[in-house]
C-alpha cells in the first residue's frame, strides 16, 4: 500500500496458512495521507511437493474513505504469464480513520 509491504500472516511467526473458511484476518496500521493505492499478491505450497506458485494482478485500488471489496487473483506461471481466468480472491476492508 503507498510502496509499503505488509505480509500477512504475520504473527506468531507463522508463515504459511490453511486455505479455508475459518482464517483469521489481520489488521495493519497504515501511515498516514489523503489517499492510498491498494495490490495484492499471494503465494501458494503445494502440500504434497512444497512447490510455491504465485498469484497477482496489474489491478491497483484507489482508496481515500471507509470501503470493503473483493481483489482479484491470477495464477503466474514460471514465465510470467498471467492466467486470463481469476483463480483467488482477497476479501479486504479498509478504514484509513482519522
Amino acid at each position: 500500500m503507498n510502496g509499503t509491504k505488509f505480509t500477512y500472516p504475520s504473527l506468531a511467526g507463522v508463515e504459511w496458512l490453511q486455505v479455508g473458511p475459518a482464517m483469521s484476518g489481520q489488521t495493519f496500521e497504515l501511515p498516514k495521507s489523503d489517499s492510498y493505492t491498494l495490490r495484492f499478491e499471494m503465494r501458494k505450497r503445494d502440500g504434497r511437493d512444497g512447490s510455491v506458485s504465485k498469484f497477482a494482478s496489474q489491478e491497483t485500488v484507489a482508496l481515500s474513505g471507509k470501503t470493503s471489496g473483493l481483489y482479484n487473483l491470477y495464477f503466474v506461471d514460471r514465465t510470467m504469464k498471467r492466467s486470463a481466468s481469476i483463480d483467488a480472491q482477497i476479501r479486504y476492508s479498509f478504514d484509513p480513520g482519522k
